[in-house]
């Protein structure tokens, strides 16, 4: 029972987290074609349940491979951290090209395939030559809960604890009769 709770406490930061991570993504207008955004909200994405390994109890907040990338920014090709490969990833800006609402944004209406390749290669290109902003969202939305977090977690723990003593006890108590 008191475990029970480890893990409902967990599952409930795991949405304040959600929450929170999403709030920051619209509030610093990180928005393109929405699915960063939608990579957080638990009712699009299927987040990991909480796990259990013996006494280790692990909670995990996932979201769209690139929102680190936006988070920290990338470097120029050649210095770390850079996951950024333009031969590579070219792709990715292609599509991401094709989607309305980022037509809409950049305001590139009525063009065709080929001027779409074109852009994409011209994005990437730069992104490998100049690197990519840094645009902080991530501590933004994790800190404050993080100070929720500790003590809540701190009293659930103390009630497993509690909880322990008194069932070892218990039964210590039954094996003497």
């Amino acid at each position: 029972m008191a475990f029970k709770k480890l893990i409902d406490t967990l599952e409930e930061f795991q949405g304040l987290y959600l929450k929170a991570i999403a709030k920051q993504i619209k509030q610093k207008d990180i928005v393109a074609s929405g699915a960063l955004g939608d990579s957080v909200n638990p009712k699009l994405s299927a987040q990991p349940k909480v796990s259990v390994f013996g006494n280790l109890y692990e909670m995990k907040v996932e979201m769209n491979d690139y929102g680190d990338e936006i988070d920290q920014g990338t470097q120029p090709a050649g210095k770390m951290p850079n996951n950024f490969k333009a031969s590579r990833d070219k792709n990715k800006i292609y599509l991401w090209l094709t989607y309305p609402n980022v037509i809409d944004r950049l305001k590139i209406q009525g063009i065709d395939d080929e001027e779409r390749k074109s852009i994409a290669y011209f994005v990437s290109r730069s992104i490998e030559k100049n690197g990519k902003k840094a645009r902080p969202f991530l501590s933004a939305a994790i800190d404050p809960i993080h100070k929720q977090l500790k003590p809540r977690f701190a009293d659930v723990v103390s009630e497993a604890v509690v909880f322990s003593i008194e069932e070892m006890y218990r039964i210590i108590e039954e094996n003497k009769k």
